[in-house]
């Protein structure tokens, strides 16, 4: 059975992804060439990806894996040929489907409506895609990590390899690209991101800002790092997150 509060925590998280995926596959529908884009879309349905692997929700595995998939084709193919009305269609049929996957969880604990049929159209166009471009070179991915974030990712990769969540045979024969590359940078801008805005906000405190508001937005950021350590088993991690939030 699922921890309730990691399960919470998913529906939260995953309601933030969706709704920046949702935002995004708009953009891409009126900008179909624009590479950033897809990459923000990708990088919501990796980490959705990721984080229902680890809880076992396996419909919302199965179809945000398939969806990463076609984004990952679409996002080393030719700049010539962007994805078409129907492959964004497409998209946002699987984002809504995961969507109301989370709405279920949220309100039964478990995941109720069928994946196979969006699936099914994944799959074919997949194929389709592949097919196509079978006859020209693969064009690799660009290059994007910033070097000011080498020393943090070498620490928290340490911690990662120290805190890998344990889990039967099964769980890892199925689930197997739990910390990747693609996800542990995700997971390391979001860190980053948050550690920058926290500073910010001390800079504000010295500057005379009022304290009371300012608190209340450091224990929010702070409270969101806990909760993607928690997603991601790094219970060390967590722990030092959480001496921030509730100090001896």
């Amino acid at each position: 059975m699922i921890d309730v509060s990691l399960l919470q925590d998913f529906i939260a998280e995953t309601g933030e992804h969706l709704q920046e995926m949702e935002s995004n596959l708009l953009l891409l529908e009126a900008d179909p060439g624009n590479r950033e884009v897809l990459n923000d879309i990708f990088r919501s349905a990796h980490t959705i990806k990721g984080s229902s692997e680890y809880l076992g929700l396996e419909k919302i595995a199965e179809l945000s894996h398939k969806l990463e998939n076609l984004l990952e084709i679409l996002r080393k193919s030719d700049k010539t040929q962007p994805p078409d009305r129907e492959m964004v269609d497409i998209l946002m049929m699987a984002r809504d489907r995961i969507s109301l996957l989370t709405q279920e969880l949220e309100q039964f604990q478990e995941e109720k409506s069928d994946v196979h049929d969006i699936i099914a159209r994944i799959d074919l166009t997949v194929s389709g895609k592949k097919q196509g471009a079978s006859e020209k070179p693969a064009i690799p991915p660009a290059k994007s990590d910033a070097e000011d974030t080498l020393v943090l990712e070498d620490s928290v990769s340490d911690i990662l390899r120290e805190e890998s969540p344990e889990t039967d045979d099964a769980d890892n024969d199925v689930y197997e690209e739990d910390y990747d590359d693609e996800l542990f940078e995700i997971f390391i801008q979001h860190l980053k991101e948050n550690l920058s805005s926290i500073r910010h906000l001390i800079q504000e405190l010295q500057e005379g800002e009022p304290v009371a508001a300012l608190l209340v937005k450091a224990l929010e950021l702070i409270r969101s790092l806990s909760s993607s350590a928690k997603l991601y088993g790094l219970q060390r991690t967590d722990a030092l997150i959480s001496e921030m939030d509730c100090p001896d």
